[in-house]
């Protein structure tokens, strides 16, 4: 990766094309994305924004030639334009000009927010809408399975995931941006200033005003009746973004000598197949760590 970051930085001819490259090949293997976005936030964060735009532009009219050449329109190349590499741009530009972490990832749970008050205010109904999609998208399924439409337990599933898909949504265009976001800071950091990625990683802390609008938005979710509410999608952006000062102080717990590296590892594994129960674990221990400062308890006890 050192290595990839290393061809990145040597003109913008180069990050250009391996921003577009990248794009594409996420056409297939979306995970490609992140790479994508990471170098938008390294050269942004580097080079400063003006230069962060042009590639971003430059590498969007490459998308958008190759778009209209194979289907004959730019909506793809519009939509990434705008969805990844612009929202990506903004949080590297934050951080370079902050040197803030915890206010970047607060303009990035903005962002969250406002998707999903834009959903709101364009549809009556987002819990029905979805309902559609998902409904379209498996029958589609189970008919390329040959299996039965309507099977038994079917409605209930789409029912349930309707309800959660407009936070879970959110949260995850959240986790997209931050990634790449985090890839960049991690190139920039390899680079230019060895072990400086690792040191503002751990000292990453959620601050206290956020926290109590974290706690807040949460009360309201468990007042609100269930899933498929303003309030509950609301939540899950919140908590995606507090989870992350929670991740990072795992990590200096571990760092401090409080655990092995077998304790992360598990972490990870948790929040892969548990991701809304760890998400909610993580964004807590932020929340407590915001108020009482566990690392400085972390160091006291090792």
């Amino acid at each position: 990766m050192k290595a990839l970051a290393t061809f990145i930085m040597r003109g913008r001819s180069q990050a250009i094309l391996l921003t577009a490259a990248f794009a594409v090949l996420s056409l297939m293997l979306p995970p490609f994305s992140y790479i994508s976005g990471g170098i938008i936030a390294l050269v942004t964060l580097r080079k400063g924004a003006g230069e962060g735009a042009l590639v971003s532009l430059v590498a969007g009219a490459i998308m958008a030639a190759l778009s209209m050449a194979t289907m004959g329109h730019i909506v793809l190349a519009a939509a990434y334009l705008i969805v990844v590499w612009m929202p990506i741009w903004v949080l590297a530009q934050v951080l370079r000009k902050t040197v803030s972490m915890p206010l970047t990832l607060t303009v990035a749970g903005a962002m969250g927010v406002l998707g999903v008050l834009a959903i709101y205010a364009v549809l009556d109904d987002p819990v029905a809408w979805w309902r559609a999609i998902l409904e379209q998208f498996f029958s589609q399924a189970l008919s390329q399975a040959q299996l039965p439409d309507g099977m038994m337990g079917t409605a209930d599933a789409l029912d349930a995931m309707s309800t959660m898909m407009t936070g879970l949504m959110a949260s995850a265009f959240i986790v997209s941006l931050i990634f790449s976001l985090v890839l960049g800071r991690w190139w920039q950091a390899t680079l230019y200033n060895p072990g400086g990625f690792k040191q503002e990683f751990l000292s990453l802390r959620l601050d206290k005003t956020s926290a109590v609008i974290a706690v807040v938005v949460m009360i309201a979710a468990f007042v609100a009746d269930g899933f498929g509410n303003i309030a509950t999608d609301l939540a899950a952006v919140i908590l995606t973004i507090a989870s992350i000062p929670g991740l990072a102080l795992m990590h200096d717990w571990v760092a401090n000598g409080g655990g092995n590296t077998i304790f992360l590892v598990v972490l990870y594994v948790l929040l892969l197949f548990a991701m809304p129960q760890m998400t909610a674990a993580l964004a807590l221990s932020a929340i407590i760590d915001s108020w009482i400062d566990l690392r400085r308890h972390f160091k006291k006890s090792t």
